[in-house]
């Protein structure tokens, strides 16, 4: 067989199986692009309800997963190029997309999840917005990074709160009311994930939910 006929089948295969998981073994710690969040443990009352699950090896990066009660999360920010739709790393700078995720509009936020996740729902977050924003932040738990947003006149900014990244960080649902879609903010010592909407050209970050 020809070497650019060996080439072609090994860059099918790797589109193919773009995504796999690794099994998780514990103490065994997966690989990670940021470290913004608290490292401390859960509350022993949520532990119980906590179970790390195998890793998901995408394209371009690894996802730590995350088994909260009935729901699996990836626990990190999404950092894939989407099929179509927008994304960004914030300001433009490249080295943000591997600390927080990149951002995405909506239409790139419901087609860039794997095979087998999708991007969450408006009640798929509701039920997420039980857990105590702690558990949310806990790097062992949902790991929730503060990227921030991307604004339709494609400014930058932090938050809607002090501004400065790192501080509050925004996820898409895909529950869309018209032209505009809901979407979840968490602040880095805020009380809890709160619910609102924007027009689906916002940039937001991605977790995605397995089906």
């Amino acid at each position: 067989m020809k070497a650019t006929n060996i080439f072609s089948l090994l860059s099918m295969l790797l589109l193919i199986f773009a995504c796999y998981v690794d099994v998780y073994e514990p103490g065994k710690s997966s690989s990670s692009y940021y470290s913004d969040s608290p490292t401390s443990s859960p509350s022993s009352s949520s532990s119980r309800d906590i179970e790390p699950q195998d890793s998901l090896h995408c394209e371009e990066h690894s996802y730590k997963v995350v088994k909260m009660r009935s729901q699996i999360w990836t626990a990190q920010n999404l950092n894939e190029i989407p099929k179509s739709g927008n994304s960004w790393c914030h300001g433009d700078f490249n080295n943000r997309c591997l600390l927080y995720g990149r951002l995405y509009d909506w239409t790139a936020a419901m087609n860039v999840c794997p095979d087998g996740w999708r991007l969450p729902t408006k009640d798929d977050f509701d039920v997420l917005s039980e857990w105590d924003a702690d558990d949310l932040r806990y790097t062992s738990v949902w790991h929730a990074a503060f990227g921030g947003f991307r604004n339709e006149d494609g400014s930058f900014t932090g938050g809607l709160g002090t501004g400065i990244l790192g501080d509050e960080g925004y996820w898409w649902s895909s529950t869309a009311v018209g032209d505009r879609a809901y979407y979840y903010s968490l602040a880095k010592g805020g009380p809890k994930l709160k619910r609102y909407d924007a027009k689906k050209t916002m940039g937001f970050s991605v977790r995605c939910i397995k089906r």
